[in-house]
């Protein structure tokens, strides 16, 4: 979810730009995406193996195209699957595409099977019948996220990687240090839920991690670019303990 929100905030980004220069309502606009990996136990590959596995979880892709010159949203029900893409944008480009393609222009009228097929090998469809299953419910965000974070007792320590990320960041380049990860003592417990905070602001509720060899682990992403500013940035990492007690952590 946390790379999602960065995602979002990413498009967003193009389409100012887009508007911005005056192209966006000349422009095709497509976001996608591939079907991922599984969660599930020996199921994270990506063929046919892992498809039938875990469907409900890999099967389905996220779909929008803007149309150049288009002014309102819609919701197309079509059979869309993603050997469409193609010939689709080579419709809107006026590009004749000089090899037989597998999909067909969303331009064109839909397919009127209802299943679905997914090509493990080029030309060598698999069918899958039935529909788009409904989402997930989204989880709701820890409480503390986007909470402001004043004097707090101290006590404990924690490791964090690339501290000096933070000392000196420039927004404008293109980078921020929102992967905060490092470790805390043995003598804190699995599943201990640490708050990372930005300049004040608490940015992600993470837990700590059973031990490896390099230690007992925690990693947050921050997506919230927000929370950054040009210059030196105050890192702090809190311990969270009953009632959601705040437990400030020294770091190095």
């Amino acid at each position: 979810l946390a790379q999602l929100e960065y995602t979002d905030r990413l498009v967003g980004e193009t389409l100012r730009i887009l508007r911005a220069t005056g192209l966006y309502d000349r422009a095709l606009v497509v976001v996608t995406a591939d079907h991922g990996v599984s969660f599930d136990n020996g199921a994270q590959g990506r063929g046919m193996d892992a498809i039938r596995k875990a469907a409900g979880q890999v099967a389905w892709v996220p779909m929008f195209v803007k149309e150049p010159g288009q002014r309102a949203g819609r919701v197309d029900d079509r059979n869309w699957e993603h050997v469409d893409l193609l010939p689709t944008v080579a419709d809107y480009a006026h590009v004749r595409i000089p090899w037989p393609v597998d999909g067909r222009s969303a331009r064109q009228a839909p397919r009127e099977r209802a299943d679905k097929r997914f090509y493990d090998r080029p030309g060598e469809p698999v069918a899958f019948p039935g529909g788009v299953p409904a989402p997930p419910p989204q989880p709701k965000p820890h409480p503390l996220v986007g909470t402001t974070v004043g004097q707090r007792p101290t006590g404990g320590s924690a490791r964090v990687g690339d501290l000096a990320a933070f000392r000196a960041v420039d927004p404008d380049a293109g980078g921020l240090p929102a992967l905060v990860w490092g470790t805390v003592p043995a003598s804190v417990r699995d599943g201990t839920l640490l708050a990372v905070a930005v300049n004040g602001r608490i940015g992600a509720v993470v837990p700590v991690v059973p031990p490896d060899a390099g230690g007992r682990r925690f990693a947050a992403f921050l997506p919230d670019d927000r929370l950054f500013r040009a210059g030196a940035n105050r890192l702090d990492l809190y311990q969270i303990g009953p009632g959601d007690e705040l437990r400030h952590l020294s770091i190095s």
